[in-house]
């Protein structure tokens, strides 16, 4: 019997990651997005996103939503799972012998309030019967948000219900990585957010963020700076 090489391993390892969905967590963020946008959305919409809500329903939820709005359903798919995607392999510099070893590297990106234990144990499910793994995760992937029950938020609300009657504040577990966390680390109460409303087709706008023409309007930049002095000069005041 031949033995396998650590290329084929690896050909097992990027086949258990196809699916870069390792773990479902509806956290408290995710659960207040759903539940606020299920308010202002259209019968079909607003049924699919309340069945989310329900463990026993949620997967059939998720494909109503597939299908009513493919856009929305994207954009919430990162504030539900924690995802897993294979980003760089390092197997030497020789071309004409099968490596020894060889190096996966994988963005995980994990959920806050998701358990660390959950979640090493869906990564190994997913490999089981790979032999020779070595495992190793970096300390960084660890998610965090700030409470909703605060007073910058709540005058961030204020703010937002003046300057735009029946507007509602809705919150957004954000998939990408930012500088945040190390303040949250300190105890801070921080928030990824600057003030714009939407003056493009949710679909176009969704595609931007990193995109090849990433921008937002003149008049959404000057909205912007106007709300965010009126909050500074609001929480100033408390």
């Amino acid at each position: 019997m031949i033995k396998e090489t650590a290329m084929e391993h690896l050909r097992k390892v990027l086949e258990a990651f196809s699916d870069p969905y390792i773990h479902f967590h509806l956290n408290e963020s995710a659960r207040r997005t759903i539940e606020i946008l299920a308010q202002t959305e259209e019968m079909e919409v607003k049924a699919a996103l309340n069945a989310l809500l329900d463990p026993d329903s949620f997967w059939s939820g998720f494909e109503r939503l597939r299908h009513a709005s493919p856009s929305l359903a994207q954009w919430l798919e990162t504030t539900m799972f924690t995802t897993i995607v294979p980003t760089g392999v390092d197997s030497g510099a020789s071309s004409h012998v099968h490596p020894a070893n060889i190096t996966l590297t994988c963005n995980l990106r994990t959920l806050p309030g998701g358990s660390e234990e959950t979640i090493f144990s869906k990564v190994r499910e997913r490999l089981a019967g790979i032999p020779e793994l070595e495992i190793k995760f970096d300390p960084e992937t660890e998610a965090s948000e700030s409470s909703f029950d605060t007073d910058l938020y709540k005058v961030i609300e204020k703010i937002y219900s003046e300057e735009l009657p029946g507007a509602k504040l809705v919150p957004w577990v954000l998939s990408g990585s930012t500088d945040i966390r190390y303040l949250r680390k300190l105890d801070s109460i921080a928030y990824g957010f600057f003030p714009s409303v939407m003056d493009l087709p949710f679909e176009v706008w969704n595609s931007l963020t990193h995109g090849a023409d990433e921008r937002i309007s003149i008049n959404n930049l000057r909205w912007g700076i106007k709300i965010l002095f009126k909050i500074l000069m609001e929480i100033n005041k408390r």
